[in-house]
């Protein structure tokens, strides 16, 4: 793994990778994203509609509705539970417009030595104030994991 903070992550193939921070089992997000909708069916994560840009007419808007998906894939040693909080920051980088914080259960890795946990994260009605780059973060017991961008962008006016 190569680690270029001090939270111990860094990418493998290209999946970022850490080691947990209550010992050494490794853990690796294999995916995070924005969606319309998302559910699990027989262990099998549904995705429609992912997205990282948002159109609005006006400003402020309201998003209805939207999924923040993560995949983790880990070797817990026995079953665990974990804070894992989502919080999107505007561009000016005052207060988050949203945080979410739950508390997510990890089960014991299977007899192949990995487990995977598919996190689902609903937002709803969430309020944007200002056009530009939003930092969507996901951190989990109080470390950052990983961050990606939402693009608020205004419709223009047609004249």
């Amino acid at each position: 793994m190569d680690s270029d903070d001090k939270y111990g992550i860094g990418r493998v193939n290209g999946v970022r990778e850490w080691r947990h921070c209550h010992g050494n089992e490794i853990m690796k997000l294999e995916m995070f994203c924005l969606c319309e909708a998302a559910n699990e069916s027989q262990g099998r994560l549904n995705l429609l509609g992912v997205f990282d840009k948002i159109y609005a007419k006006s400003l402020p808007a309201v998003h209805p509705r939207m999924v923040a998906v993560a995949r983790i894939r880990h070797q817990e040693t026995a079953d665990s539970s974990h804070s894992v909080v989502l919080t999107i920051q505007p561009p000016s980088k005052h207060e988050p417009v949203a945080e979410l914080e739950v508390n997510a259960q990890f089960r014991k890795a299977g007899p192949e030595g990995w487990s995977v946990s598919q996190l689902i994260l609903a937002i709803e009605r969430l309020r944007l104030d200002e056009e530009g780059a939003y930092t969507v973060q996901l951190s989990m017991d109080g470390d950052p994991v990983s961050t990606i961008p939402l693009f608020i962008q205004k419709i223009p006016d047609e004249s």
